[in-house]
């Protein structure tokens, strides 16, 4: 009995350890059966659930001026035909932020951005990039004290 119970707690311990078998059960590539969608005369569909590589892709983007990251985020969300038929035709900086922001809308909750909302919403925020916080009130003036010292 004592060494049945090795060779279980042995056999659990190296399957705790066997990252492999743990990815190929969880499908850690994106497999692309979620929401349809129709762009350059073919059809389309989104991955069933948001990468958690998006959440790192999306980092380096924001830190990065390097196409190759903005190819490998849009990767981990649509299909590699279609970035690269995204990239052979040139399609500039707007339109990638507004299938990047519909395609992650669309892939956490299908159906729930429209292609017009998109647009409203990069357009939204692109209007207020750039404009600086206002101040109110006199910067000069000595700051009151609220309380006792």
């Amino acid at each position: 009995m004592t060494d049945e119970l090795h060779d279980q707690e042995s056999n659990e311990q190296e399957a705790a350890s066997d990252w492999d078998a743990f990815w190929a059960e969880e499908r850690i590539t994106p497999e692309f059966d979620g929401m349809p969608f129709r762009m350059f005369e073919r059809d389309w569909r989104l991955p069933a659930r948001l990468p958690a590589l998006i959440q790192v892709q999306m980092h380096r983007v924001r830190e990065s001026a390097d196409p190759d990251d903005i190819q490998n985020l849009l990767g981990a969300l649509l299909p590699s035909d279609l970035v690269d038929e995204l990239i052979r035709r040139h399609v500039g900086d707007r339109h990638m932020a507004i299938v990047l922001a519909w395609a992650i809308g669309n892939t956490a909750t299908p159906g729930s951005l429209s292609l017009e909302r998109a647009r409203r919403l990069y357009d939204e925020q692109d209007s207020t990039q750039g404009k600086a916080p206002r101040r109110s009130g006199n910067r000069n003036r000595k700051r009151r004290s609220g309380g006792r010292r």
